[in-house]
């Protein structure tokens, strides 16, 4: 195998944003133009399809991890408490914003962006 660091494993579930949940059977490798890459093969239950994503790219491509069962329930905890009204001045939403301004939404926990649905929707 290549030398190229990769962050998921065999027998990992992953999400690949538009194809939905799907899981790493292997990890192999294909050349193209005298060069040796590394493919996850990713079998997607839900279309009954097998992808091959480049380990290098998964991540540009959005693929990411299963969240833990106690993240996700602590998500649905959040969302399903009381919500608090947002300010109508442009000034106190910023000054009340639980992250910096340039911080990625990718990069917050998924109890923390619940938060933020619920403080930015309201009840539903």
């Amino acid at each position: 195998m290549s030398k190229t660091a990769k962050k998921f494993q065999i027998d990992q579930r992953v999400v690949y944003p538009s194809q939905g949940v799907g899981l790493i059977k292997s990890i192999e490798e294909k050349a193209f133009k005298e060069n040796s890459i590394p493919y996850y093969v990713i079998y997607l239950e839900v279309s009954d399809m097998t992808i091959m994503v480049p380990v290098d790219k998964a991540v540009e491509l959005g693929i990411r991890p299963i969240v833990a069962k106690e993240e996700a329930l602590k998500a649905l905890d959040l969302i399903s408490e009381d919500y608090e009204p947002i300010p109508s001045d442009w000034k106190l939403r910023y000054q009340k914003r639980p992250f910096p301004a340039s911080s990625r939404v990718e990069s917050f926990p998924y109890f923390f962006l619940a938060c933020l649905s619920t403080t930015a929707m309201g009840p539903s």
